[in-house]
Order: structure tokens, then sequence, then C-alpha cells
């Protein structure tokens, strides 16, 4: 057997390894030990991912413990963002806007809110999303909405359905 090149002795096309992945063993009879590599048949064509009608949906709750107060607004945020680019800002999807909630010390004070149901915009289950919530008082944040009352990024839409969300308010110190 030669390595190589053929029997006599010139270049065969392709050179050693580019068809085999393997360096090429040429025969006396000047074929290769392996076979050529067959070209991969195309698959069929991938469908892409359904575009899911779903919805966030919940309540914002403010303890009756917390003390009275009458605020500007209270204003729920839906955003969107990609989990494999880093570097890019989240993109607002879908948002609410509450004028003028009032809280009375000793009652609880419940606000139920329902985003991206009706927004032309379709979720995306490739996509992630949360929710940012804030009750504004004199133009300055005063309330934060936090997803059982547990502080970090109030992720929603994980198990690509919708689901509950309960937040909960804390003050902004």
């Amino acid at each position: 057997m030669h390595y190589g090149k053929a029997k006599n002795g010139s270049a065969r096309s392709g050179g050693a390894g580019t068809l085999s992945g393997h360096d090429d063993i040429w025969t006396p009879g000047g074929r290769s030990v392996f076979p050529p590599t067959p070209e991969p048949k195309p698959g069929p064509t991938p469908k892409p991912a359904p575009s899911a009608t779903h919805h966030v949906y919940g309540t914002f709750t403010i303890k009756k413990s917390e003390p009275s107060f009458k605020a500007d607004n209270l204003k729920i945020s839906l955003y969107q963002y990609h989990p494999l680019i880093a570097d890019k800002p989240a993109d607002l999807f879908d948002h609410i806007i509450i004028n003028a909630p009032k809280h009375t010390k000793g009652k609880t004070t419940t606000f139920s809110f329902k985003l991206a149901q009706k927004s032309k915009k379709k979720i995306n289950p490739k996509m992630k999303y949360y929710l940012t919530a804030f009750i504004h008082k004199n133009g300055k944040r005063f309330y934060i909405g936090e997803i059982n009352g547990k502080r970090g990024i109030n992720k929603v839409l994980t198990n690509k359905k919708p689901t509950p969300t309960k937040l909960l308010a804390r003050k902004i110190k």
C-alpha cells in the first residue's frame, strides 16, 4: 500500500485527508482504502417556532401594614429579551398605567392586570420575558413590585404558558 499517492506516483485529486477525514491510503489498484464521505442529504426544512398567543396576568398587592398613600401612577411593564444576546437591551413589549392608585393602612390593596393580551405583537417562545412594576409618587419610584415578594428579576412565561403572577409591593428606600 502507498500513502498519499497513487501507484504511479502522481498525486490523487483532492490530496490527503480531504474526502475521508483521514490520511488517504491507496491500494496498488489506485483506489483509496477510505470511501469518500457522501454529501449530506438535505433534511426537511425546519418549521419556525409557532407564535404563541399567551399573555401575562396577575395582581399587584400592597400589604395592609403599609402606610396610607395616594400616588401618581402604577406602571407595570413587560419586556422581551433574547436569552443568547447579552449586549442588547430588552425591548418594551407591553405596559399598563393605572392612574392615581390609593392605599389605606389596615386594608390590603390589590390591582389586577393583563399584558400582551390585545397586543399586535405575539409572544415568541424563543425569547424571554420579565416584568417591572413601580408605583410613582411626585415623579419618583415609591414602591416596587416583586414576584411573591422575592427580590430579583421578575421572569414570566418561563414555562411558555400564561401563569398568574403575584406581585407584592415593597417600599423603595
